[in-house]
């Protein structure tokens, strides 16, 4: 017996067993009669319109479980309601995890079930699957009559209007990009470069996908003269950054706690999302900001190269650079709590590492608490590439956050008292495979950004054979050297694209350090 489409939906719901459970729907898929019928079940159920109807529907409903639908993207429920109440959200994704949601909007849900029933029959032999391509399975199912459907009828809206607004959106896409590009090229001309500046400008041309555009040749130019700049920073003054005075923020990753130590709070939050370069964390502000948190100080800080979790991350909460001085992460963390902060050895401390998003009451019982979020990173790393971009990773995760409980932890954490700070401990970026191999009896550590090799005789024998970078630095690697591929490449399979980190293209070393204001 094939299952109903919404299934999912219901069996999200049903798990929480809170009296209040909110929905984010904002694919109006409680709007459908039929699942309407069947939550009813279970549920007293309302679709929130303000707040005096909510209180009235609650109090009329106070022996049942209630849902509340919030089905408008820039919604605020009242604090009190939020406080006690479970949140979870519903998308067309949860029902149909591998079709594009913006194809199947087109469709009345009304017909949903005849293109489940046909969806569930083919999903394992589907690859994710692009708005048009969506589009033209559904269609070509429809001409076989496999599928029983229609497409919505927008009153007013022809399709040449509709293509007139793609258009408009291409266009508005494409000449924010050309802004962006003739804005960094300003700055790189500066006698005295301002790195962060260029950064983040940088981050918010890669959420545009420049490699889509018509003009990529522009993109590609900057790119070539932006790698070469960055990497002579690197060579010549990178090392120079560690000297840096941190009193108005941390310079690098390693001086984060010794920051934190100066602030005059009894409670401080640090939350690391790991694999959050500038790019992603505008995705996690917008999602922010629509969840009513929208002060924030923004900077930006440089991770420790090689940007790889194993050393960056252990660095972030240590306040270590020399790798020889590293411990695990948590030891790292307590040691410099005790040894930075005043008071330090009696403060309440801990780090709660590679967390699910959900609020977790324990949190509050710590002075000093750290909190590891791998989502991004993870995400990152499972994302399969169609184009040179990050397109589809930024999707899932825009996705993804709405599953999440990070707003409620931050407004939480806030309302305690807390004072938070946002970081990275590296970012990401999309590469290409050069074919090259490394001899894994020689390398001591391998990834796809970054080698390193155990002295400088091993590491010269296989960059003579090889179009890669050596790097040595002594103050984080000893007497170890570090191989790097050039541009966009990654030690891989020849042409095969990929998400990855740790090298040292500007796009993994900047990494944002946010405050939170209350």
């Amino acid at each position: 017996m094939m299952k109903n489409w919404y299934a999912t939906l219901i069996d999200k719901a049903k798990q929480s067993y809170s009296q209040l459970v909110i929905v984010k729907d904002l694919d109006q898929l409680g709007s459908d009669k039929s699942l309407q019928q069947e939550l009813e079940k279970y549920f007293a159920i309302i679709s929130f319109q303000g707040e005096l109807s909510l209180r009235q529907f609650i109090r009329q409903h106070q022996t049942q479980h209630i849902l509340i639908l919030i089905q408008r993207e820039e919604t605020f429920l009242p604090y009190d309601v939020e406080s006690c109440a479970d949140f979870l959200s519903w998308k067309l994704t949860d029902v149909f995890p591998r079709l594009d949601s913006r194809a199947l909007k087109k469709y009345e849900s009304e017909h949903y079930q005849s293109i489940f029933d046909t969806y569930q029959l083919m999903e394992d032999k589907m690859s994710f699957l692009d708005e048009q391509q969506t589009q033209l399975l559904i269609e070509e199912w429809v001409r076989l009559r496999k599928v029983t459907a229609r497409a919505k009828i927008y009153s007013g809206l022809t399709d040449t209007n509709k293509n007139d607004q793609r258009e408009l959106n291409e266009n508005n896409t494409e000449n924010s990009c050309q802004r962006l590009i003739h804005q960094i090229q300003q700055l790189l001309l500066q006698d005295s470069i301002n790195w962060g500046d260029i950064a983040q400008k940088y981050g918010e041309l890669e959420v545009l996908h420049p490699m889509e555009m018509t003009n990529t040749q522009a993109y590609s130019d900057l790119e070539h003269k932006l790698d070469q700049h960055f990497l002579n920073f690197i060579f010549e003054g990178y090392d120079q950054l560690f000297f840096a005075s941190y009193m108005n923020g941390p310079v690098t990753i390693n001086q984060t706690m010794n920051y934190l130590s100066t602030l005059d709070s009894r409670r401080i939050a640090l939350l690391c999302f790991d694999g959050m370069g500038l790019a992603e964390w505008l995705g996690l502000k917008k999602y922010l900001n629509v969840n009513q948190i929208s002060d924030f100080k923004e900077q930006v800080t440089f991770a420790l190269i090689p940007t790889l979790t194993a050393v960056s991350r252990t660095s972030l909460f240590s306040g270590e650079v020399a790798l020889s001085k590293m411990v695990s992460e948590t030891t790292g963390f307590y040691k410099a709590v005790e040894r930075l902060f005043m008071d330090g050895k009696s403060k309440t401390k801990y780090l709660f590492k590679n967390t699910d998003g959900k609020w977790n009451p324990e949190y509050l019982a710590f002075e000093v608490l750290g909190i590891i979020f791998n989502l991004i990173d993870s995400v990152g790393h499972n994302t399969t590439l169609f184009t040179k971009s990050k397109k589809n990773m930024h999707r899932q995760l825009n996705e993804l956050y709405n599953e999440s409980q990070i707003a409620r932890i931050i407004s939480k954490l806030l309302s305690e008292g807390y004072k938070i700070f946002l970081t990275a401990d590296h970012g990401t970026i999309w590469c290409c495979g050069n074919g090259v191999n490394s001899d894994k009896y020689l390398v001591e550590e391998r990834a796809r950004r970054a080698l390193i090799y155990p002295n400088k005789k091993l590491a010269e024998e296989f960059a003579s054979k090889n179009e890669v970078m050596v790097m040595q630095n002594q103050r984080i690697v000893g007497d170890k050297v570090l191989i790097f591929p050039r541009g966009r490449e990654m030690f891989n399979t020849k042409d095969k694209l990929e998400i990855s980190h740790g090298g040292t293209n500007i796009q993994e070393v900047i990494i944002p350090f946010v405050e939170v204001l209350p």
